[in-house]
């Protein structure tokens, strides 16, 4: 953005018609010059805008990672800092990125409802002395960063913010985010004259350039060190390599000011290990200062050890860690900022920009010192976990007595198969997992001690006259080579590797069968079929409730699977056999998308099927025909139920799908209409009409778009103590305080059209039913629109397909058509992770294609102008989003809102085709639109949205 226009939305309040005071709102904005703008008149215009007693600008110190504002215009001394926390108001806007808009501060209730920790910060009131009543508080952001927060403050007239303001302060906060960033800037310049400034830049493109043509180890600093203190304006320069033999940190004798070799641990007690050890760039302004260090670890401390001999004092450190792919080289420390004392933010994101060039330098020179090669390796290489999430699992392994094999698979939902893979790329033998199917040999006449197969880890799989196959954890422990040669003489020894916890299973089994063999005589009471289930070590011990499933080892298996789908929050368990002898597929679905979990050995699919049955209380001989049922599993205190479908597939196999649901569990929060993203557009029509006395609001989209989180979402926006809502809803699935809420129950004579009509007897202000799924509800509906204002949902994948659906229910065209208020339709996409997204220039061929896909002639009221400086967001993948890029959904919308004109055609039971052409001409933006506005902001990428809507084809 290079001006000081901006797209301001149009704000209705609730009337059919506000250009003026839209008019007067946008004039107002655009009269703000951005360029040369003060605090002090950057606040006087949003008092004027918002016609409000007072409002204050707070901006993010990157040196203290606090939020500051200027108590007086005299310097430093009179600023105040807030902590970014979730207990001040502003500090909470802060770290979540959340705009509020506050009623009344003092009020704990309302302020409960967003963090039970959450608290009116009386402490900015006393020091500006000031009374805060009312408030909006609204993140300022800058190329997706945050840059400071707006406080709006008592709205003239004593009232609270209306809805139009808050939409308004929202609206502008790009604006006021860019005026402060070009305030910071022209306070950072000193007077500085802009030629200086382009020889600054000069001297940066020297030095990526010096970086790229360093030629050996011993010239990285000298070649450097001159053009590094010119950029950064900093007294001293100091490079540290990693040294992953020692765990440590070390900076050569040329490489250093201090002119001695600084060795330092890979750990939280120093400025370089800290950096390294969490990745992270620290900017430290004074060292001495203990309660600034504390600030990033309790344990941190500067080690000025060398500069007893030096003369040298360090004040203020910059320090950025040096990452080439998924490895971490060195640090690259800047000692003492001169102008200022402090290193600001442009120091940040230069030290940032040159950071990979030096370390692709320190790897082309073997700067740093690798490791011996680890069991693990293959897991860092393949990007399934990090150094440092290693090294924190190890310490967890370390202080707990654990197996770290076992706490990669437990606490960081690595695959075995993918654990056991590193195992044999680290000692070049096979890996084979733990297969039910195969029963150790009989140890008798081996002179097998089971004390020594726990010690050594150890467990023959195989013995007969060929050889003997022998499961090994260390293949590399001679001791166990040893014992395994002598015990098995003149044998072919053929030696796999294997996991701990997979050893232990067919070790464990040994003494199953002693503990069988000592209890034949065992009674077994009748009638007593409740099985309880140990699963693994490291689950804890869950029940079953009405299962028949005899406690084989299969069954154990697939329990354990639903304990582990279960603790990730999956919402489905797919059972996929494999054709011609193939494994059988576990594939687990979570967040709408389907990923393998694990593969079971092709010869136990029968019994895994078989089980499934007993669950299910299912027909275990039909084999031919599809059947569905259900049952109940416990875990902890909670319990879910899975609803089986089992169908047959080609080969004379069959699949089952599970659906997980919780049992008397619902949702007890509920998504906010900050919290569901609508684009400004979109928002600006559900304000102008949620706030109705009558009529209906109607959500459509498929199954499972989010329809029923879409109604809790508006019924909470209007959900106060002076407004009497009721739902009937099946199931209820989100709970809300001061909604009285009706669960659905069909087989007792209870359901929509009851609940409506009783709704009806007393005098409810809003009702919602949770969807229309016949024609006697549309029509109950419909009437009871005329009354009140009705929110319900109905299966449709747009707004036009919704009116179609409704009219084939054969409700009166008229009286639709005075019911509808407005109808919102939804679709979901997969949303890009937001911990590991980037951001990239497109082309201008992508850009177009953006146009295209958009409509041209209305592409450019988004306000997104081709330059270098249009950034998107691209997927990457990391392992919080299992390296896809992806996490989560994000709902796309479009909003139909009634007119004159479109009332008259729905009425008339105008062709379909003049329906949506006037909607596009009363402003409703479709789908595909919406997908690509959000495209724009960075929530999702073209790839899934061509998905989404040209099937097939991409």
């Amino acid at each position: 953005m290079t001006s000081s226009h901006i797209n301001a939305p149009v704000i209705e309040n609730g009337k059919p018609n506000s250009k003026g005071e839209f008019d007067s709102f946008a004039s107002q904005v655009r009269n703000i010059d951005i360029t040369n703008t003060s605090l002090d008149s950057l606040t006087e215009n949003l008092k004027n805008i918002f016609n409000c007693e007072a409002t204050a600008l707070f901006t993010y110190d990157h040196s203290k990672r606090k939020l500051s504002i200027q108590k007086s215009p005299s310097g430093e001394s009179n600023k105040i800092y807030v902590d970014i926390s979730e207990n001040n108001l502003i500090g909470y806007v802060a770290a979540t990125g959340k705009p509020l808009n506050i009623h009344d501060v003092h009020s704990k209730e309302e302020l409960e409802r967003l963090h039970k920790n959450l608290k009116n910060d009386s402490f900015i009131d006393e020091q500006l002395n000031f009374k805060t009543h009312s408030a909006m508080l609204i993140p300022l952001p800058h190329k997706n960063k945050l840059v400071g927060v707006m406080e709006i403050i008592n709205k003239n007239g004593g009232k609270p913010f209306p809805e139009t303001d808050f939409i308004k302060a929202k609206a502008i906060s790009l604006v006021i985010g860019l005026a402060l960033i070009n305030i910071g800037e022209r306070e950072n310049k000193n007077g500085a004259s802009p030629q200086e400034f382009i020889n600054q830049e000069n001297r940066l493109n020297e030095l990526f350039e010096a970086i790229n043509n360093v030629k050996n180890p011993n010239a990285i600093y000298s070649d450097l060190k001159q053009l590094l203190i010119e950029v950064f304006d900093t007294e001293a320069v100091v490079f540290f390599a990693v040294d992953r033999k020692k765990s440590e940190v070390f900076s050569k004798l040329n490489w250093n000011p201090y002119k001695q070799e600084i060795h330092l641990p890979i750990d939280h007690s120093n400025i370089a290990g800290f950096a390294v050890a969490n990745n992270q760039l620290l900017n430290i302004v004074d060292v001495s200062d203990v309660n600034e260090l504390n600030l990033h670890h309790q344990n941190l401390q500067f080690d000025g050890s060398w500069e007893l001999n030096s003369g040298f004092k360090t004040k203020s450190i910059l320090a950025i860690p040096l990452r080439q792919a998924n490895k971490l080289m060195g640090v690259l420390q800047l000692v003492n900022k001169n102008t200022r004392n402090v290193f600001e933010t442009k120091d940040e994101q230069n030290a940032l920009n040159i950071s990979e060039p030096l370390a692709q330098a320190f790897q082309r020179l073997k700067i740093y010192i690798e490791a011996e090669s680890t069991k693990f390796n293959y897991l860092i290489d393949n990007e399934f976990l990090t150094e440092e999430e290693l090294g924190q699992v190890v310490s967890k392994a370390n202080d707990t007595q654990s197996d770290v094999e076992t706490l990669l698979i437990k606490d960081l939902y690595l695959r075995s198969h993918d654990v056991g893979k590193s195992l044999e790329s680290y000692y070049d033998f096979p890996y084979t997992g733990y297969d039910e199917s195969i029963v150790p040999p009989n140890l008798e006449g081996f002179y097998i001690d089971h004390k020594t197969l726990q010690s050594q880890l150890w467990v023959p799989l195989k013995a007969d006259d060929s050889g003997v196959v022998v499961l090994l954890n260390d293949p590399s422990d001679q001791d166990a080579i040893k014992e395994i040669k002598e015990i098995f003489p003149h044998k072919n020894i053929d030696i796999r590797v294997g996991l701990k916890m997979d050893i232990k299973k067919y070790i464990s089994s040994y003494d199953e069968a002693e503990e069988v063999s000592e209890s034949v005589e065992t009674q077994v009471l009748p009638g007593d079929n409740k099985l309880e289930l140990t699963i693994a070590e490291e689950y804890e011990t869950v029940d079953a409730e009405e299962q028949n499933a005899t406690a084989d080892s299969t069954g154990q298996f697939f329990d354990e699977i639903i304990s582990i789908a279960i603790k990730q929050r999956v919402t489905d368990i797919h059972i996929e056999p494999g054709m011609n002898g193939k494994n059988l597929l576990v594939r687990l679905r979570k967040e709408g998308a389907c990923r393998v979990f694990e593969e079971i050995p092709a010869n136990c699919q029968k019994e895994i099927l078989s089980h499934i049955k007993a669950l299910a209380h299912l027909d275990p001989a039909v084999n031919k025909l599809p059947q569905n049922g259900k049952f109940v599993w416990s875990l902890g205190p909670n319990r879910y139920e899975l609803n089986v479908v089992i169908f047959p597939t080609i080969g004379d196999l069959e699949d089952a799908m599970i659906r997980v649901s919780p049992i008397g569990k619902a949702i007890p929060g509920f998504m906010s209409m900050t919290d569901m993203e609508f684009s400004d557009p979109n928002l600006d029509k559900i304000m102008s009409r949620i706030h109705a006395t009558k009529g209906m609001i109607l959500i459509a989209g498929a199954e499972g778009t989010g329809k029923t989180t879409s109604l809790h979402a508006l019924l909470n926006h209007l959900n106060t103590s002076d407004k009497k809502i009721v739902t009937a809803e099946n199931p209820v699935d989100i709970v809300q305080n001061g909604l009285r809420q009706l669960q659905m129950n069909e087989e007792n004579g209870l359901d929509y059209e009851l609940a409506l009509e009783t709704f009806l007897l007393g005098n409810p202000d809003i009702i919602m039913i949770g969807e229309i799924d016949n024609d006697a509800t549309l029509k109950l509906c419909t009437q009871a629109a005329q009354q009140r204002l009705i929110f319900t949902s109905l299966k449709a994948k747009s707004t036009m397909d919704a009116i179609r659906k409704m009219r084939e229910m054969n409700i009166d065209a008229v009286l639709f058509a005075d019911a509808i208020v407005l109808i919102m339709a939804q679709k979901l996409v997969p949303s890009l992770c937001n911990h590991c997204k980037e951001d990239y220039h497109p082309s201008q061929d992508e850009y177009d294609m953006l146009g295209k896909f958009y409509g041209d002639k209305n592409f450019s009221e988004l306000g997104f102008q081709y330059n270098d400086n249009l950034t998107l967001k691209k997927a990457v993948g990391c392992k919080q989003c299992i390296f896809t890029g992806y996490s989560g959904q994000i709902a796309l919308q479009e909003v139909l809102e009634r007119t004159p004109e479109l009332n008259r055609l729905i009425s008339e039971n105008a062709p379909m085709e003049e329906i949506h052409n006037q909607a596009l001409k009363d402003g409703m933006i479709s789908l595909n639109q919406d997908g690509i506005y959000k495209i724009m902001n960075g929530d999702c990428d073209f790839k899934k949205i061509q998905e989404a809507f040209l099937p097939g084809r991409f």
